[in-house]
């Protein structure tokens, strides 16, 4: 959870923060954690920077500049329609116009105050199946309010749950597995590398990179490391940028459209809660909204498109 201004927001995993604040105070000593660069520690941040380094992005984004192109297949099949065109501003201007709301889960998830307006706006939750009505002594201890809620809450049904008991994200855009993060930041590292010093040779990008501590340039056969795990590197980030461009990530391996299909499917039925909490307005949005672009769209019949609710 994270505050922005007078709303609680949560994730399922750490958002971003421009300026320290929450999650680095919580996440204090954490080896990942930069405090300078705390939003460095945030799998929403990586999303956005492989995003706007993805060439199939960048081409989804230049077919999307028209009209007839924004209605296409191949825009209307990617992750444009609700990320945008992540190559205009920086990330944070994207993430408070829009990111943030891509990737929070819905506020019906929230914990709510039974009060005298408590009870005015929520009165349907006294009746509905998926909310459970607890009075909380005050003075209570609040680490003993904690196991008891706990204990009340296990003996629910597990509903969308993992085998862990984990709650599933409902969030409109769901990471794929457990992000690595140090492993996100060594591909790309190593990808931007390649990018922006053309001239320096494949064999010294990873060793310069500080990537591998293995060997040495006076290693008889280092040349023939190096290259092998600048390609492995490489390769990675560069599968998941193609893949974020349909809204899968982080996945390190190509993926067909149907494989996509398939995730962004399974991910779309989780966040049924949040997109009709989107489409009903049924809560302010201090940030922006999110632009609509499924009107009248003409959507070819077995494309990822059709899988929008």
């Amino acid at each position: 959870m994270i505050r922005y201004a007078n709303y609680q927001v949560y994730f399922q995993h750490w958002p971003p923060e421009q300026h320290g604040g929450q999650v680095a105070e919580q996440r204090k000593g954490h080896k990942d954690i930069d405090p300078k660069e705390p939003w460095l520690s945030s799998v929403y941040y990586h999303w956005w920077r492989y995003l706007s380094a993805s060439e199939t992005c960048r081409g989804i984004c230049d077919t999307a500049r028209t009209e007839d192109g924004r209605r296409s297949a191949k825009v209307l099949n990617s992750a444009y329609p609700d990320f945008g065109n992540v190559f205009e501003g920086n990330f944070w201007s994207w993430w408070w116009d829009r990111g943030w709301a891509l990737f929070c889960e819905p506020q019906s998830y929230s914990i709510r105050k039974l009060d005298r307006e408590g009870m005015r706006r929520w009165s349907s939750d006294l009746n509905a199946p998926d909310r459970l009505i607890v009075s909380l002594a005050v003075n209570g201890d609040h680490q003993r309010t904690v196991d008891e809620i706990k204990a009340l809450l296990d003996e629910l049904p597990r509903g969308n749950r993992s085998a862990r008991g984990k709650k599933l994200s409902a969030a409109l855009y769901q990471p794929s597995g457990k992000p690595d993060i140090p492993a996100l930041q060594r591909y790309f590292k190593v990808w931007d590398k390649r990018r922006t010093d053309p001239g320096l040779e494949i064999c010294e990008i990873t060793y310069k990179c500080g990537i591998e501590k293995t060997y040495m340039p006076t290693d008889d056969n280092w040349r023939k490391q190096a290259r092998n795990d600048f390609y492995r590197l490489f390769n990675k980030a560069d599968a998941i940028m193609k893949n974020a461009a349909y809204g899968v990530f982080p996945v390190t391996e190509e993926l067909s459209m149907d494989a996509i299909a398939k995730i962004r499917g399974d991910q779309m039925a989780l966040s049924r809660d949040r997109r009709s909490e989107i489409d009903a307005r049924l809560f302010p949005n201090p940030f922006g909204q999110l632009q609509e672009f499924w009107a009248g769209a003409q959507i070819e019949k077995g494309s990822i498109a059709q899988l929008k609710p």
